[in-house]
């Protein structure tokens, strides 16, 4: 008999904020967020975990505007679940606004890419890619 595979049942996106940066051909619109996957097992996979408590650090250019939404650990709740109901973190990269609450998933196992982890425990976390 055949192993059952679970899949992705559900996609949510995490609006977390949003940022107006001053460019060289006007404004620059971004927004950063995160995604919850819910599994059809029953496991929630989170894709980044969005920016710090704190907040973002100065920026080296220009903001415009910045605009804070709610927080991924409020959105979660509201979705369901909570920090320790996260199986899975992937961090697509290391910045800061994507890893920012890493350590608020007690129960996730976190994926990286081997170059952005060892680019990281390099010292080089925050610092240009080569």
């Amino acid at each position: 008999m055949g192993q059952s595979v679970a899949t992705p049942s559900r996609l949510y996106l995490l609006q977390l904020g949003s940022v107006r940066l001053a460019g060289p051909n006007g404004p620059l619109e971004l927004s950063h967020g995160c995604y919850l996957v819910q599994m059809s097992d029953g496991e929630n996979v989170l894709v980044d975990s969005g920016e710090p408590p704190e907040g973002m650090p100065e920026m080296p250019m220009q903001v415009l505007d910045r605009r804070r939404g709610r927080g991924v650990l409020e959105q979660l709740g509201q979705l369901g679940a909570r920090p320790a109901d996260v199986s899975v973190l992937v961090c697509t990269h290391f910045d800061v606004d994507h890893v920012g609450r890493v350590d608020g998933f007690p129960n996730a196992e976190l994926v990286v890419q081997r170059r952005h982890y060892e680019h990281a425990r390099g010292g080089s976390c925050g610092q240009a890619w080569p």
